[in-house]
């Protein structure tokens, strides 16, 4: 069986790069690896030419590729990439069979032993179940949140442990955006977790490694009855844990907190 591999080769401006480094590293690849669900993946940059990015995913073989690059998550990739970097990072795909992939990367034959970013090397523990989120509150009234790292939140956040995916499409999601909206929040923040405990711990899901961060994210991008209380394009998908979304402004709050009565059950207990 030869593999076959999808390459994606980015030109990031000078002044963005640590920014797009950290951003790949900790957001974008993992998310591409578990939309792709490819046996392998790299990312490194270029030696010879500056500010020239390269990720690979390695699959089974051409079909599974096919299939990947045909898959509605693979559309969310392209656009969390066009959002995250409107400008300032260009980039080219390829897709290789085996014999080209040597051929292409034949200079960079010890990948695996190439000294990668502090960025990187958080990924690659996160990604080997080795690092876990922080643990995250439940706040359910308008206040000034707790965020990792000391830092704050202003606005609403939900924690969606104890859901599966079904739970919250349609309705449930517009009437949890509609009160936010309702209290002032100027924003709102989705805990939905990464994906990576696989159902073996109380109320988390095997949710096909960030399934419900990509079912929560591609509705706030598609749904158009949403945009009534959403700022359209100002997801903030920096974290892969949780989605967060700034709300339009209501000069005029008539709520003090979410009723979480309106979802329906959680499956699992916290």
């Amino acid at each position: 069986m030869r593999h076959a591999y999808f390459m994606v080769r980015a030109v990031v401006e000078e002044p963005l790069r640590q920014k797009f480094d950290r951003w790949y590293a900790e957001h974008h690849l993992p998310m591409a690896r578990a939309a792709f669900r490819a046996d392998k993946a790299w990312r490194f940059w270029s030696a010879a030419e500056a500010g020239v990015h390269y990720a690979v995913y390695r699959f089974a073989d051409m079909a599974r590729l096919d299939a990947a690059l045909q898959a509605p998550s693979f559309k969310d990739l392209v656009a969390d990439f066009d959002q995250a970097w409107p400008r300032g990072a260009t980039r080219r795909r390829e897709i290789l069979d085996a014999r080209a992939a040597r051929r292409t990367l034949g200079k960079l034959k010890q990948l695996d032993k190439i000294e990668a970013s502090a960025s990187a090397k958080r990924t690659r523990d996160a990604l080997k179940g080795r690092a876990a989120l922080p643990p995250v509150s439940k706040p359910q009234t308008l206040k000034t949140a707790a965020a990792p790292h000391g830092a704050t939140f202003a606005g609403v956040q939900i924690d969606l442990h104890g859901y599966h995916p079904r739970d919250l499409k349609g309705a449930p999601l517009a009437r949890i955006l509609e009160q936010a909206w309702q209290m002032g929040a100027p924003r709102i923040r989705f805990i939905h977790g990464h994906g990576r405990a696989r159902g073996k711990s109380p109320g988390r899901y095997n949710t096909n490694t960030g399934y419900f961060g990509l079912t929560i994210r591609r509705a706030l991008r598609r749904h158009r009855e949403l945009r009534q209380w959403i700022k359209y394009s100002t997801l903030d998908c920096s974290d892969w844990g949780r989605t967060t979304v700034k709300l339009k402004r209501n000069p005029k709050p008539t709520r003090t907190a979410l009723d979480l009565s309106m979802l329906p059950p959680r499956t699992q207990p916290l």
